[in-house]
This record gives C-alpha cells, sequence and structure tokens, in this order.
C-alpha cells in the first residue's frame, strides 16, 4: 500500500484537468500560480520534488466557481474551505479526490478531509507595502478565529514567536466567544481583506498575502505554457510575477531546501479513502 510523489502529481494533473473543464464551461479566468507556476517555465511540469498544484483565479470568477463547483464535481471531489468544512481555517480552496489519502503532520491538525488536492485561491487588490501588512493582519487574525481547539493550540507556540504582544492578546480575546460569533467576525474582516478594488497591486491569498505583483500583469490574454503533457494559462507578466516572487527563479534551489513545503509526508495511499486511516488521526 502507498504511492509514490510522480503519482501523486499525476493524481493532482488529473484533478486539475477536471477542474478546468469547469472553468471553461463558464467562461471563468484562472493561472498557474506559485511554485506550479514555476515548475511549468523551468521544468515544462511540476518541479520534482513539489506536492501539490497552485491555481489563482480573479475573486470575482473564484467566487462564481465556488458556487457551481461541488455540484458539477459530483461525489469524486469535496470542495473544501471554511464554508464546507468547519475545522479549514484558511481564506482559500482545496479541491480533494475522495477515495485517496495524502498525510502529512500539519494536515492531521487542520483539516478534516485528507484526499489528494490542489489549492485555488483568489486574487486581492493591495494598494502598497502597509495596506499588505494591515490585510496580512486581519488574515492571521481569521486564521486562528475558527481554528480547531488541537490545531490552536499547538500553533499557539508559533503565534507567540512570530506576532506582537498585542496580536497575541488580541486573539486569545476573540477566541473566548462563541463559534458562530468568531465566524460572522472572520466574515467580515474577509470582507476587508478581498474587496477593496482601488489598489493596483495584487496579491493571492495563501496562509497570508503573497507578494504584491503590479496589476498590468494581469491585464490582457494569458500566455499558454506547457506543463506536463497539456498547457495551462499564466498572467501575461508572469517574468515579473515570477522575479518578484523568486528572484532567480531558473536556479534551482539547493538540495536542502528542495522539498514541497507540506512537511515529511506520512501517506500517500491513491486506492483508499482518507477514513480507512482514521484511527490514525488522533
Amino acid at each position: 500500500m502507498g504511492n509514490t510523489l510522480r503519482e501523486l502529481q499525476l493524481c493532482e494533473l488529473q484533478i486539475l484537468k477536471d477542474v478546468r473543464i469547469i472553468f471553461e464551461r463558464h467562461g471563468l479566468k484562472y493561472y498557474l500560480s506559485g511554485g506550479t507556476l514555476l515548475g511549468a517555465v523551468r521544468h515544462k511540469g511540476f518541479i520534482p520534488w513539489d506536492d501539490d498544484i497552485d491555481i489563482m483565479m480573479p475573486y470575482e470568477d473564484y467566487r462564481r466557481f465556488l458556487e457551481v463547483a461541488q455540484e458539477e464535481l459530483g461525489d469524486k471531489y469535496f470542495v473544501q474551505n471554511s464554508e464546507t468544512d468547519p475545522s479549514y481555517a484558511f481564506a482559500y480552496t482545496h479541491i480533494r479526490k475522495n477515495n485517496t489519502t495524502v498525510l502529512s503532520e500539519w494536515d492531521k491538525l487542520y483539516f478534516s478531509h485528507h484526499g489528494a488536492w490542489i489549492d485555488i485561491t483568489p486574487l486581492v487588490h493591495v494598494k502598497g507595502k502597509r495596506d499588505r501588512r494591515f490585510k496580512n493582519f486581519l488574515l492571521r487574525i481569521c486564521y486562528f478565529l475558527i481554528m480547531e481547539e488541537n490545531a490552536f493550540k499547538v500553533t499557539e507556540e508559533w503565534l507567540v514567536k512570530q506576532s506582537s504582544a498585542r496580536m497575541v492578546r488580541l486573539v486569545k480575546l476573540v477566541r473566548k466567544l462563541p463559534e458562530s460569533l468568531r465566524r460572522w467576525i472572520r466574515k467580515r474582516l474577509l470582507h476587508v481583506v478581498i474587496y477593496e478594488k482601488r489598489g493596483k497591486l495584487i496579491s493571492f491569498i495563501w496562509s497570508r498575502l503573497s507578494v504584491p505583483i503590479p496589476a498590468e500583469a494581469y491585464e490582457g490574454e494569458p500566455v499558454l505554457l506547457p506543463f506536463e503533457d497539456d498547457v495551462f494559462p499564466a498572467p501575461k507578466g508572469y517574468e515579473q510575477f515570477l522575479t518578484m516572487s523568486y528572484g532567480d527563479y531558473m536556479t534551482p534551489p539547493p538540495p536542502e531546501r528542495q522539498n514541497g513545503g507540506h512537511g515529511a509526508k506520512l501517506t500517500i495511499d491513491l486506492e483508499h479513502d482518507w477514513t480507512e486511516y482514521c484511527n490514525d488521526l488522533n
């Protein structure tokens, strides 16, 4: 029992191809993002050690996608975000393949579905460094507002190290509020983060806002880049995106930094549903 990283990559590629059908059916804009975009440019496919696929979408298209995604994807997939999974704390979406298992150490803490996935993140406007810092401040609060208790206890030490004393006090205070109220506050804070359209820089949401890229990089027709056995769209200014995100992006990192970023994979099983591993999650 168990599969290789390469088999996981090919599974994720098929997830993307299935999701692309919905994008194209509804005329939704989407782009390769993060390490997936870097892989398309540098390797014509996956970075050899990468373990997921990253897609970014203009926020309006992202919301339209979420309105139809679960119904059109059917029982084969689970559209996972904070609206469909109470344990999910992030401000973006996973598309999870049912009847598969991909477990890492932090997966055990933050999610209640552990199938193979791809990330779909919304693009957000920011005005500059100060606005980005402010929105990242709000995102950090959002992140901890609805996190399940066991995950919060493990992550609290990181919060203390990475944040100001004021942030720590604020998070601990709002954590004492009823869950329904915390979810309402989170929704209002995300509204502030996402709906501001006047900024001329654009970030995508992960656990925090990425390095902001000038909005012109996304204007005009996308560029189709080869990725594995297919082609997918990238922003017109993808070179600027990669330079600002990674610096000398054509030079691979040293071996000690060649990892997928999700920690050591404990289990990759593309034939069995994650529920068969429930006893290992306690």
